[in-house]
C-alpha cells in the first residue's frame, strides 16, 4: 500500500557534488534536467519531476564509495535514479552515449523473465554520484 499523498509527492534529494559547473553540465545539458534556483554553493534541479539539490561539498562528495551486487551487477551503495518508461529509457541512453558519458554498468536487462525484469544503467555525474536509471513500467517497479 502506498502513502494516502504518493499521488501528489515528489521527492526531495540533497547529494554532495565537487563541483557546480560541472554537475550543471551533466545534470541539464547531458540529461536535459531543468534549473531552479541556484546559489553561490547549491543548485536546484528538476531531475525527472523531483527536486534534486546539489551542493557544492568536494570533500564529501569524492570519499570513496562502496559497493555491493545488486540485479547481478557491482553497483555503488549510495546511488540514486529515475525509473524511466522503457522508450524514454532509450532514448536517454542514446543521448547519453552522445554526449560520450561512460557506463559504470552498461545498459541491459537485469531481472529478465521475473516480475522485476528491467533495463538498467549506471553512470557517474562527475562530480562523486552514481546514477541510475532503469526501463521499466512504473506498476512494475514494487512488484514482488
Amino acid at each position: 500500500m502506498s502513502h494516502p499523498d504518493a499521488e501528489r509527492s515528489i521527492l526531495h534529494l540533497s547529494l554532495p557534488v565537487a563541483d557546480l559547473a560541472q554537475a550543471r553540465a551533466f545534470y541539464v545539458e547531458t540529461l536535459g534536467c531543468r534549473v531552479g534556483r541556484t546559489e553561490p554553493n547549491r543548485m536546484d534541479v528538476d531531475f525527472f519531476g523531483h527536486h534534486l539539490v546539489l551542493h557544492h561539498l568536494p570533500e564529501e562528495a569524492e570519499r570513496p564509495i562502496p559497493g555491493v551486487i545488486a540485479a547481478g551487477d557491482p553497483a555503488p551503495v549510495r546511488h540514486f535514479g529515475a525509473v524511466l518508461p522503457p522508450s524514454g529509457f532509450e532514448a536517454l541512453v542514446a543521448r547519453m552515449a552522445r554526449a560520450g558519458v561512460a557506463f559504470v554498468v552498461p545498459p541491459h536487462t537485469a531481472r529478465a523473465g521475473t516480475p522485476g525484469e528491467q533495463l538498467i544503467t549506471l553512470v557517474k555525474d562527475g562530480c562523486g554520484n552514481v546514477v541510475e536509471f532503469k526501463g521499466m513500467e512504473s506498476s512494475a517497479v514494487f512488484a514482488a
